[in-house]
């Protein structure tokens, strides 16, 4: 298991390797978390672009292991400090992992998690405001239901009002 990369709430498990264009490259999370802390994120980019459109043709978009390449973006996003578009993209994994027919609810509340994670980094209150109704549905969707987690959402919001009357 691979954690990713800085601070996070939970361990990811990714592929420890991948072939590209028939080599094997290894683990690729290595280059590229190494690549994005350098900041060459049109490079990171290009490269989940080529393992992505491999993946989805060898397992489906809508696979888990598409998804992960979802997961992979929003790591990237955080390391950016775009935590708005890493939060819109754990979603979209949630999403992905709660819709059948692969069904992985485990996953699913994982990346739930993470979604809700950035989107209390997220400095842009519009950005957050525009994301909090459909991170608010998806915890009250999710089988689990943390009823702190919709109350902290709106918390922040009050908060967020508040401060923008001031």
């Amino acid at each position: 298991m691979t954690s990713v990369p800085g601070e996070t709430l939970f361990p990811m498990t990714f592929p420890t390797y991948a072939t590209l264009g028939g080599l094997h490259i290894g683990d690729p999370h290595t280059l590229l978390w190494s690549a994005a802390r350098e900041g060459r994120f049109d490079e990171v980019e290009a490269s989940i672009r080529k393992l992505e459109v491999r993946t989805i043709r060898n397992h489906g978009a809508k696979s888990p292991e598409a998804t992960h390449w979802i997961e992979v973006r929003a790591v990237v996003a955080r390391i950016a400090g775009n935590h708005g578009l890493a939060s819109q993209l754990w979603l979209a994994a949630a999403r992905f992992h709660s819709s059948p027919p692969n069904r992985e609810l485990r996953a699913a509340r994982t990346c739930l998690d993470q979604a809700f994670h950035e989107w209390g980094n997220i400095e842009d209150d519009r950005v957050a405001a525009s994301l909090a109704p459909t991170l608010r549905a998806m915890y009250h969707d999710d089988p689990s239901y943390r009823p702190d987690v919709p109350d902290a959402i709106d918390r922040r919001l009050l908060y967020m009002s508040i401060r923008g009357q001031g």
